[in-house]
């Protein structure tokens, strides 16, 4: 927050050893202070971001690594105090990098790779439409302990972008009070993503499940559909991803020492 006025900048930098990422943020609430078309404050945010990953070190995906940037400008429009929509526009760039000898193994590579690359390349210049709705009844925005929010969320290519698809995904998580400072948190994700005009849906959109994020005690990315590389003669299975993802998440939140000191 820049000397109290609300508006918004956030920078984040991370680098490993297989991957490395960098983030701006910048939003302005008060961008248009009191529009007379939408009698309320209509806020602007741009948010760049570039990502450069090696999946298969990073999980137990195929052979693959990424180099990804993304430039995201929006309007917000905020209504009944707990709800807003957004409209923006997105340009996305994406570099693979796939091993040569890796896409000429025959009974290795899955379908959705060759067939992607061999009539796409390896660069993908994009650009979206993006619309989302948030509603948010919480009772706090930092350790909610009621209320719901939701976010609904859908993106989709322009004719202009290499390939013709669109995403589709909801979101909703649920708090109430069990004893004490005991919470019970419902958490439930719905995702879809789907072509049009005869186009190809990217492999590298797919979703995955799998880790800390969604499903506890399993490896990142490592649940879904997977191609079975027993046909090479390997005692393993490689995870592909899919277009479809659905998640329901129930969980119980204890309370922290750092809870409780900000409680009391």
């Amino acid at each position: 927050n820049i000397l109290g006025s609300g508006i918004n900048l956030n920078f984040h930098f991370e680098k490993g050893k297989d991957n490395k990422s960098f983030t701006f943020a910048y939003y302005d609430p008060c961008f248009i202070d009191d529009s007379p078309l939408f009698r309320a404050k209509v806020g602007l945010g741009l948010n760049v971001n570039f990502k450069s990953k090696k999946q298969c070190k990073l999980s137990n995906s195929y052979d693959f690594s990424n180099d990804m940037l993304n430039n995201y400008l929006y309007f917000s429009f905020p209504f009944l105090n707990t709800n807003s929509f957004d409209f923006g526009f997105i340009y996305e760039r994406t570099k693979l990098y796939i091993n040569s000898d890796f896409l000429k193994s025959r009974g290795i590579v899955p379908y959705s790779i060759s067939h992607l690359v061999r009539n796409n390349g390896l660069l993908f210049n994009e650009y979206f439409i993006n619309l989302t709705l948030k509603n948010n009844y919480l009772n706090k925005s930092i350790f909610p302990t009621s209320g719901f929010y939701s976010k609904i969320n859908l993106n989709f290519s322009v004719p202009n972008s290499k390939l013709n698809y669109y995403r589709l995904e909801y979101k909703l998580s649920y708090y109430k009070p069990v004893f004490d400072n005991f919470i019970f948190n419902c958490i439930f994700e719905l995702k879809y993503g789907d072509i049009y005009y005869n186009s190809f849906y990217p492999f590298f959109r797919n979703y995955f499940l799998g880790g800390s994020d969604n499903i506890r005690g399993f490896f990142d990315r490592s649940l879904g559909p997977v191609y079975n590389m027993k046909k090479i003669g390997k005692n393993k299975y490689m995870p592909l991803g899919g277009n479809l993802s659905f998640l329901t998440r129930l969980c119980i939140n204890f309370p922290s020492k750092f809870f409780l000191i900000l409680t009391h």
